[in-house]
């Protein structure tokens, strides 16, 4: 499905009748379905980065530079569907967004990336 903005905003009369004052309301139940759905993508890109880079026979460095290459690929993809305001469909700062999910991310790279380099190489 496509992403839901979990936010929406209400201007409200501030103490002295002024309409400068706004309140901002959060659906919870829009912000859990994109966090499920953005880390579907996260883990989902880590893998088959994974794959990849077994099959190419990346070690050591290499590897790692393809984890996060992955990892700043798909989330400069997310954002971009996001017009860049992450706030506005998780709740998160740029910066937290960022660095959502990198090490449960890395785990699954890691563990596919292995596996497939010894399928391959060691066998």
């Amino acid at each position: 499905g496509r992403a839901r903005t979990g936010a929406a905003m209400a201007m409200d009369a501030g103490a002295d009748g002024s309409k400068d004052a706004e309140k901002v309301f959060l659906s919870m139940e829009a912000m859990q379905s994109n966090g499920r759905g953005i880390g579907s993508v996260r883990t989902l890109m880590s893998i088959v980065a994974g794959v990849l880079t077994g099959i190419l026979g990346c070690t050591s460095f290499e590897g790692a530079v393809a984890f996060v290459a992955t990892h700043l690929a798909t989330t400069l993809g997310i954002l971009l569907v996001m017009g860049f305001d992450s706030a506005k469909f998780t709740n998160l700062s740029l910066s937290r967004f960022l660095l959502d999910g990198v090490t449960t991310n890395a785990g699954s790279f890691l563990l596919f990336w292995t596996l497939f380099y010894a399928l391959i190489y060691l066998y």
